[in-house]
């Protein structure tokens, strides 16, 4: 019973802490996402050894997200939301990545599961799109034996729970901070949800990631 009552009055000290700046709009809700199909041939040696072996010629490929984001701005100029990302396809990851995200003059603050700072505000060379590129491709038409993308982070996980601290544009000039705790933990069965106590570290994991990338716009 003491438990409880100190816990109710917990959150009846948020309730008034937040109250003087609640949002007389409400919460706008949007829904979005994307969509991209790939036709693919690569034609090249398929010996014994080579890496086409026991590979087809070509293949259909695709990548689809549903996008649930939601705002609002409170009394005192604070914009507060949300964002989750659906996979469109079967997954091992059905949801790709869920924060919520704190902005203003200040810049942005976000908490939850995203990519770091390198992979979030990674810029490619002119050319590159995330659908086909020789740079960051989602679909790459070789058969490489690993990825030649320039903007995988230094976590395990690429959407491991995180904060993210991103600066206002200063003269064109932006920079993106990141914080991991542990590398590999991004949802609930990682123990990276609700739980008793901290993650378990695991062997080879990494942990205490600090992650920054500055951009510069003209």
């Amino acid at each position: 019973m003491k438990k409880a009552l100190l816990a109710g009055s917990a959150l009846v000290g948020v309730g008034l802490a937040t109250s003087p700046a609640s949002a007389a709009d409400g919460i706008k809700l949007a829904i979005g996402g994307f969509f991209k199909e790939a036709y693919m041939v690569t034609l090249d040696d398929d010996g014994e050894g080579d890496l086409g072996n026991e590979r087809n010629t070509d293949g259909f490929f695709n990548d689809a997200e549903v996008h649930f984001t939601g705002s609002t701005v409170l009394d005192n100029g604070l914009e507060v939301g949300a964002r989750i990302e659906l996979e469109g396809e079967n997954d091992n990851d059905q949801i790709d990545e869920a924060w919520i995200y704190f902005s203003g003059g200040f810049g942005e603050v976000r908490i939850g599961s995203d990519d770091e700072a390198l992979a979030n505000a990674c810029i490619v060379p002119p050319g590159g799109t995330g659908n086909f590129s020789a740079f960051s491709p989602n679909q790459w038409g070789a058969n490489t034996v690993t990825s030649n993308t320039v903007c995988t982070g230094v976590d395990d996980s690429g959407d491991a729970q995180k904060i993210i601290y991103i600066t206002p544009s200063f003269a064109g000039f932006q920079l993106t901070v990141s914080y991991t705790p542990n590398g590999g933990d991004q949802n609930h069965t990682d123990v990276a949800g609700p739980h008793v106590g901290m993650p378990v570290n695991n062997d080879g994991e990494s942990r205490h990631n600090l992650s920054a990338y500055g951009t510069y716009s003209f």
